[in-house]
């Protein structure tokens, strides 16, 4: 068989039903040359013309064609296609593409041609929804819009939950470092309230400095308290300013501590020096507390009194600014207008001055009577932030033994104490407030106190390691205002 019979026969376009059945059956011989003839003139990888387009309805079976007779090897003129009336009959490949849809391809496996034949069998249902039959219909919500907006909301929520939870978490455990620091507090002074008395205090090592902190107590008490006044002296200890209140005449005392020893001790010695004032002594935190909680046993104590006094206890309500704001705001509310605010506090200036001095590395200073050890390295530039919390260790001689205590930014101070109507009016520290009040007062104070102060040349107050000690308070005073 020759190559221009392998290739696919050309076919005519067919004729209508009218045309006779001579006119179809040509010569086969001549019919052979010309397909031959005009196979060769076109390209050979040109495919058969489509002669009709699939009709969307059954067509009759068609009759075995010459092309299939010539691929079987037949003999081509004997076989001719037959063309039933009123359709033409469809090529063979029209044929064989009208299958049953749902019938395995040969070149599909069996097991896999089940799976896909019974997957897509199977009815799909979809869920049951919820009619809304009451209201509008409901908009479908569009990806990445309102959808988003939830995620980010519920994102936010759980980062704030954790955060609160760090927060109580926190809070909890500085409750308990307050806690142990409180009774640390209050064990060290209970216990000093036990200390030998006199005879023991007048072979102290710091004798000095404490006649010298008592003469300032007494200036600064001398030079604000007025006589019929109503004091309030937060973290009155053991009493140790009864004398003071005494010879400045004031009608009534209210002293407070947060130990009871204290307490206890500051009643006998009222009770010994027959002080010419009424008195109530009151256990209780005045930087934890709020001053009605404190009083409440204690309905005959009224407030407005004219002045309050703290005395070397301040620094540790500035362990938070919670305690520092309680504290300022029982001050301001225990005062009347135009009451005054007076106390002593270790001296922010001088803690910066001596900070400033150290070499990298080191957490302390002091000299053989006290010392001041911070947790960590205090910055160089002595700014303290935050305000609140920046704790050291104090040791005072034959006083203090190792108490935490914190740094009083006074600056800080003086602001949030203007919050609550309290103005500073005088600011000092001890070395400078004696030197400039002790020419006044010198004849006003009592002699065995001011002989306890003489120095080895002959003159009166601190010198050495005691009068560096001595440098490390400031005395200050507030004034409440009208808000």
């Amino acid at each position: 068989m020759s190559a221009e019979e392998q290739e696919l026969p050309k076919f005519e376009e067919p004729q209508s039903s009218n045309s006779t059945t001579s006119a179809e059956t040509k010569d086969t011989t001549a019919s052979e040359t010309q397909d031959q003839t005009t196979e060769s003139d076109k390209p050979k990888d040109k495919a058969p013309e489509n002669p009709n387009k699939i009709r969307k309805r059954a067509v009759p079976a068609a009759q075995p064609s010459g092309f299939s007779s010539r691929r079987r090897g037949g003999d081509t003129r004997s076989a001719s296609p037959s063309v039933s009336r009123g359709s033409p009959a469809p090529p063979p490949w029209a044929k064989k593409t009208a299958k049953d849809p749902n019938e395995r391809p040969a070149w599909m496996k069996v097991e896999d041609y089940n799976m896909v034949h019974n997957a897509n069998s199977e009815p799909i249902t979809a869920p049951p929804t919820e009619s809304n039959t009451d209201g509008p219909p409901q908009k479908l919500r569009r990806p990445g819009g309102r959808g988003g907006v939830d995620d980010q909301r519920y994102r936010a929520r759980q980062e704030r939950e954790r955060y609160e939870e760090q927060h109580n978490r926190e809070r909890e455990e500085q409750n308990r470092r307050n806690e142990n620091l409180d009774q640390i507090v209050r064990q060290h002074y209970n216990q000093r309230a036990y200390v030998a008395k006199r005879s023991r205090r007048n072979l102290s090592p710091i004798i000095k400095l404490r006649n010298f902190n008592n003469v300032i107590k007494y200036i600064l008490i001398g030079n604000y308290a007025q006589p019929g006044w109503r004091t309030l002296d937060l973290g009155c200890g053991k009493g140790g300013d009864i004398n003071k209140w005494d010879q400045a005449k004031i009608s009534e005392y209210i002293g407070i501590d947060i130990s009871n020893a204290s307490i206890v001790e500051a009643i006998k010695r009222y009770k010994n020096n027959e002080a010419g004032f009424q008195s109530t002594f009151i256990t209780g935190d005045c930087f934890g507390q709020p001053l009605p909680y404190i009083l409440n046993d204690h309905p005959h104590v009224q407030l407005d009194v004219d002045i309050v006094s703290m005395q070397f206890c301040m620094h540790y309500a500035f362990e938070t600014e919670m305690k520092a704001r309680t504290l300022l705001e029982n001050v301001s509310r225990s005062l009347r207008p135009g009451g005054i605010f007076i106390g002593t506090i270790p001296s922010s200036d001088f803690i910066k001055e001596r900070i400033s001095k150290m070499q990298p590395g080191e957490k302390s200073f002091g000299n053989s009577i006290y010392s001041v050890t911070f947790d960590n390295e205090p910055p160089r530039n002595g700014e303290f932030r935050p305000a609140f919390g920046q704790r050291y260790t104090y040791f005072l001689k034959d006083a203090i033994d190792n108490v935490p205590e914190y740094v009083v930014p006074f600056e800080s101070l003086r602001s949030l104490a203007d919050e609550f109507g309290l103005e500073l009016t005088y600011k000092k520290p001890f070395l400078d407030l004696y030197k400039e009040e002790i020419p006044t007062w010198f004849k006003k104070l009592n002699p065995r106190l001011v002989e306890g102060m003489r120095r080895s040349d002959g003159s009166y107050g601190v010198e050495g390691d005691e009068k560096e000690a001595a440098a490390f308070y400031l005395a200050f005073a507030f004034q409440k205002v009208l808000m």
